[in-house]
């Protein structure tokens, strides 16, 4: 009999605490509150992004981010094997308005440039960041409705568009840069 009474005073006290924990906690005014306010400070965390490690220039485009041109003398371009003017926008802003370069080791990294028939060419960031590059989408020879005049590569006649890089005053023969044309899409590892 004490048995049984010790468990039904031990199953008393244990329905009082928990009755006591929930009408604490559980009040409906207290409880609102307390969910609103943890909602709210929820929603103003800074959400925290991904590094940006590519470039999708179409889309770009599209948002219409080539507004600032530039007319770009090149002084040998080694697709045409001669002067060519284009328009465009600078190389180092776009990289450095598109990518996260903070804390990036210029010497190290790498820019792949992904053309539209997933050709990649690469380089080194530092060396794209401190020379004159350009991001050109228009050739001011091109007739009307073109944006490059096209161009040969062996035998065969090639089309530019969309984008194609192009430096200025580097030495002829120099393959240290790369003149990627059908560009696409800049990615930096």
């Amino acid at each position: 009999m004490k048995k049984t009474f010790s468990y039904h005073f031990l199953f008393l006290i244990n329905i009082f605490l928990i009755s006591i924990f929930l009408l604490t906690n559980c009040n409906g005014k207290n409880e609102s509150k307390s969910v609103v306010s943890n909602n709210t400070d929820i929603a103003q965390e800074p959400k925290k992004l991904l590094p940006r490690t590519q470039i999708n220039i179409l889309e770009l485009e599209k948002k219409g981010a080539f507004k600032d041109t530039v007319t770009v003398e090149v002084g040998y371009d080694p697709v045409f094997f001669r002067k060519k003017t284009y328009k465009g926008i600078s190389l180092k802003n776009l990289l450095m308005e598109n990518l996260d370069l903070q804390n990036v080791d210029t010497t190290q990294t790498k820019l792949f440039f992904e053309c539209d028939d997933k050709y990649i060419v690469t380089m080194r960031l530092g060396q794209a960041l401190h020379h004159k590059g350009y991001l050109v989408f228009k050739d001011v020879e091109a007739p009307q409705g073109k944006r490059f005049m096209p161009a040969y590569k062996g035998d065969e006649l090639k089309e530019l568009d969309p984008f194609y890089i192009v430096w200025e005053n580097t030495p002829k023969g120099d393959m240290s840069f790369v003149w990627p044309y059908n560009l696409t899409k800049i990615k930096m590892k």
